[in-house]
């Protein structure tokens, strides 16, 4: 495989079908001509082709731990593409190449008062403000790292509805509302060891991050967004 050529291309495509599968509420919402969707899409497939020039890689073969970590942060994501990207045969190189004209979109500011300022697209996201897409997007981006994770690991999906088991809490159940990893800043990835789940659990207020063998699927036949509060008041 030519890396250079078919780098781009590859991350493109991975960061859309992970972007519209694993959007918040579900691909129904993921409106590819959005300002949101372009600008998380976006965030994705440069962070993909910059690990392939770094690691020598294919995008496809790059692991979601490693986006998610530098997702975590734009920072990260800034320091990553300025990085690797200089030095790629196809970045950098004027208006014509495709991840420049992305990198410039996503790091650009958006003060013009004209609705026009969004390209014509439909914005959702902060609105309001003039930030460049890559400092406001980076932790949607983040959470689409985190969806497909677990998607690979089987595990728990948002809005599943679970219970606490083996704890002095067992039985309480509640709602998958995160997911919640151990970010491992030496491999620049998320760590080893069991998953954990941000759960919002039906009789207390916010949520709390659970271990994943602490959680199994919820028994009382309630789903999102319906509680066993809401049923004792009824």
């Amino acid at each position: 495989m030519d890396l250079t050529r078919d780098g781009w291309p590859l991350a493109e495509q991975r960061a859309a079908t992970a972007t519209t599968r694993s959007w918040p509420g579900g691909p129904a919402l993921a409106d590819p001509d959005s300002w949101d969707v372009v600008a998380v899409r976006g965030i994705l497939a440069v962070v993909l082709v910059s690990l392939h020039h770094r690691d020598s890689l294919s995008p496809t073969d790059a692991a979601w731990g490693s986006v998610l970590w530098h997702c975590d942060d734009a920072a990260r994501v800034r320091s990553l593409v300025t990085a690797q990207l200089p030095h790629a045969a196809h970045a950098f190189r004027g208006s014509d190449d495709p991840v420049t004209r992305m990198w410039a979109w996503l790091t650009r500011s958006w003060d013009s008062p004209s609705s026009a300022r969004w390209h014509g697209l439909r914005r959702g996201i902060a609105r309001g403000s003039p930030e460049p897409a890559v400092d406001i997007c980076t932790g949607w981006a983040a959470h689409i790292a985190a969806a497909e994770i677990n998607r690979e690991r089987g595990g728990h999906q948002i809005y599943d509805r679970v219970r606490i088991v083996g704890t002095p809490a067992a039985g309480r159940h509640g709602y998958v509302r995160g997911l919640a990893w151990h970010l491992d800043d030496t491999r620049q990835t998320v760590a080893d060891g069991p998953l954990g789940y941000d759960v919002g659990l039906d009789d207390a207020t916010g949520t709390a991050v659970i271990p994943a063998d602490h959680l199994a699927v919820g028994t009382d036949g309630l789903s999102w967004p319906h509680t066993a509060r809401e049923d004792s008041r009824s």
